[in-house]
């Protein structure tokens, strides 16, 4: 899944979703406008550190289906994610996505 839970539309095959909150966007274009500091198309990033994005594991498939180890792994990165000692490498893709 991607962007908001789409577990319910296949929920034997999605093991999660990534979620993206807009809370931490509007938060900081509020914030800015009231500091008069406002840039319109200035380019917000928030990722799973500032609470812009998280993972959400499908209680339907994922609870049954991923082995304990895995989910404590998954659980161990995604703590390493948030307090930064593990960075996620970004890897751009060429033309038509490939």
């Amino acid at each position: 899944g991607y962007v908001s839970d789409t577990s319910s539309q296949a929920p034997k095959n999605i093991a999660g979703t990534v979620i993206y909150d807009p809370y931490p966007y509007f938060k900081k274009m509020a914030e800015d406008t009231q500091a008069g500091k406002f840039q319109p198309a200035k380019l917000y990033s928030f990722g799973m550190p500032e609470g812009g994005v998280k993972l959400e594991l499908n209680p339907s498939y994922s609870v049954a289906e991923i082995p304990a180890d895995v989910k404590a792994e998954v659980e161990k990165v995604e703590q390493q994610i948030t307090d930064g000692s593990f960075k996620v490498p970004y890897v751009a893709t060429g033309k038509g996505g490939s």
